[in-house]
């Protein structure tokens, strides 16, 4: 006789453990396509809103066609709800660098870039919307990252920073 229960059992164990390798499969595909890596970031930790500035440089290590290479500043945050928490993103910019482009295997290319920075009102608020929900924002702040991806077919090639303010 068929016992159904242990097949879910063993079903629902062999999709979680296909997650991880799924992560390690994107790594390694990612970085055999290139990379994107970010430096001299400058921002004044007095008056951020003035804008995050830097470059990125960008390694390919085989022919793309792409559909752009974009960056995004991402402020996200941590709120609790009862006994569980969460992260929230509470801001996100997206900026187009470059248009689509023919990339050849080898390049070494640096772009320069300027972002804004969200307004004070974002910033301060201690108040976030989650699924139409006023919430607090936890204690831990705001975590605010930088990434960048070239937007090619199959595994995109991606970078992230930190920011720390």
């Amino acid at each position: 006789m068929h016992d159904d229960s242990n097949f879910f059992i063993y079903f629902i164990i062999g999709l979680f453990s296909l997650i991880p390798i799924w992560f390690l499969y994107y790594s390694i595909v990612s970085k055999m396509k290139g990379s994107i890596t970010f430096h001299n970031i400058k921002f004044d930790t007095k008056v951020p809103k003035d804008g995050i500035k830097g470059y990125i440089k960008l390694l390919t290590k085989k022919n793309y066609d792409s559909k752009g290479l974009f960056l995004t500043l991402t402020g996200t945050t941590r709120v609790k709800r009862g006994d569980n928490s969460s992260t929230v993103i509470i801001y996100e910019r997206t900026i187009k660098i470059e248009e689509a482009y023919s990339y050849k295997k080898g390049l070494i290319i640096e772009y320069d870039f300027e972002i804004e920075f969200p307004n004070d009102e974002i910033i301060n608020n201690k108040e976030v919307i989650v699924n139409n929900k006023k919430q607090i924002r936890g204690i831990g702040g705001i975590e605010w990252n930088l990434s960048s991806n070239l937007d090619i077919k199959g595994v995109d090639i991606n970078g992230r920073e930190r920011i720390y303010i």
